[in-house]
């Protein structure tokens, strides 16, 4: 039998700016508007590691499914009890809703445009395009994301790695 050794050592650090030392991983999930910022940027030479790996840290996010949030669709009048795989937000709200497959927001009396979305990108984008583009609003949808995705506890380091990269991961660096 061959085994093979395991990192469960994970994290990286922001080399400079003004995160420089904080985990790449907490400034994800803590300081989305920092991302959306940093996202339109032109790429630093020298850098792109940086981008690859926020990156792989946002695609890690999205891959995880909503395990602690309720379908907010009704079925013969009784609540939806499927998994929810979306979420929607109104116009002018870092609020999320959730839905499955199924049940469609505009069925249960949405009456606005919505912005649906499965993806941290996808929640920027609406607070860039309809809300005042403050921190607050760019953190307050991505915490919400993440509660529903299974974040628990206070955004410390350790919780942000266990949450990212598995339970059994451990801040390393």
């Amino acid at each position: 039998m061959i085994i093979r050794p395991t990192n469960k050592f994970k994290g990286r650090r922001y080399p400079n700016g003004p995160h420089q030392g904080e985990l790449i991983e907490m400034v994800v999930i803590k300081y989305p508007d920092y991302i959306h910022w940093l996202s339109q940027k032109t790429q630093v030479p020298g850098f792109q590691w940086l981008y690859e790996y926020i990156n792989d840290c946002i695609t890690l996010f999205d891959a995880k499914p909503f395990v602690k949030a309720r379908c907010r669709g009704d079925v013969d009048k009784k609540k939806c009890t499927k998994p929810v795989t979306r979420f929607s937000l109104y116009p002018g709200s870092r609020t999320p809703y959730f839905w499955c497959d199924d049940c469609d927001p505009e069925q249960q009396g949405a009456v606005n445009t919505l912005t649906i979305g499965t993806q941290y990108y996808e929640a920027l984008f609406h607070i860039w395009a309809s809300c005042d583009r403050n921190r607050p609003n760019y953190r307050g949808v991505i915490k919400s994301l993440a509660r529903a995705k299974g974040f628990a506890g206070n955004i410390t380091e350790k919780n942000i790695i266990k949450f990212i990269h598995g339970p059994d991961s451990e801040v390393g660096v």
